[in-house]
Order: C-alpha cells, then sequence, then structure tokens
C-alpha cells in the first residue's frame, strides 16, 4: 500500500467534504422527525421537513450555497494534494511524478501563463471596476485587495 507518512490523513478531508456536502444535497432541506411533538406512549414522531438555511433570503441562500460548493470542491482538492505529498515522503513516487500530478490537478502552470493571465485579469478588473470613477485616497488598499481577489478568480474560472 502506498503512503503513509501521514498516516493518509488526506482521507479526512474527504470525509468531511463528502459531510458538508451531504448536508446540502437538496439546498440544506432534509425531512427528520419531530422532535418537539409529544406522542405520548407511541414514541413515533412524525416527519417533517427542515432547512438548514431558515431564515436565510433568497440571495444569501444561494450564496451561502455557492460558497459550499465552493468549499467542498477546495477540500477534495487539498486531499488530492495532501496524498501526492505523502506519497512523495513516503518515496512511493519522485520529485518528477510528484510534479507531474500536481501539474495535473491545474496547481501550478508555466509561470510566463500564470503572469499574462494574472495581467490580463487586473486589466479587465481595472476597466470594469476603476477606469473613469474617482479613486477614494482613503481606501487603496481595498481596492488593491479586491482587484487581487478578482484576478484569482478570473484565474480560477478561466483556468489561466
Amino acid at each position: 500500500m502506498s503512503g503513509g507518512h501521514f498516516n493518509y490523513q488526506y482521507q479526512h478531508l474527504n470525509h468531511l467534504a463528502d459531510d458538508i456536502e451531504g448536508k446540502f444535497v437538496n439546498n440544506g432541506k432534509y425531512i427528520d422527525d419531530d422532535y418537539f411533538v409529544d406522542t405520548g406512549w407511541n414514541h413515533k414522531k412524525p416527519k417533517k421537513e427542515f432547512d438548514r438555511l431558515n431564515g436565510a433570503t433568497e440571495e444569501q441562500r444561494q450564496l451561502i450555497l455557492l460558497e459550499v460548493n465552493s468549499l467542498v470542491q477546495d477540500l477534495r482538492m487539498c486531499s488530492k494534494r495532501a496524498k501526492e505529498l505523502e506519497w512523495l515522503l513516503s518515496g512511493d513516487i519522485n520529485n518528477a511524478d510528484y510534479l507531474k500530478k500536481i501539474k495535473e490537478y491545474e496547481l501550478i502552470s508555466d509561470s510566463t501563463e500564470f503572469n499574462e493571465g494574472l495581467k490580463k485579469a487586473a486589466k479587465e478588473y481595472y476597466k470594469e471596476n476603476v477606469e473613469g470613477e474617482p479613486l477614494d485616497q482613503d481606501v487603496p488598499i481595498e481596492c488593491f485587495i479586491e482587484g487581487g481577489n478578482y484576478a484569482r478568480t478570473q484565474i480560477k474560472k478561466h483556468k489561466i
């Protein structure tokens, strides 16, 4: 059996992703026993629909579900990365195979391609969000952070 350097702990990330995903299979809605109903001696509780996002507006619900989906994908990718590192450190794969696997997961790319993608995303952000607008000199760091976040999402979205 391969791996073992970290005692296969990468599998816990997959289990966590499965658990989280399972909680939101039906957009956070599920059927369970209604424990608030007193059934007396029968003890058979009626079924009731519950909502993990109870009280959320439709906009909040959509944002939360997007975040949950993103988190599940990130956990699965982290699990893959941790497994590959475990195999490398256990001597099951060599450095070249490790880098090949990571590249297959699209985690590293040619630095020129990455830099060009980053430049493109930064120009697009500037054009859509800054160009022609007066700049607030009190919040330059927020603009920088937002631009970085935008570039990151564009890079992920377009796999650049």
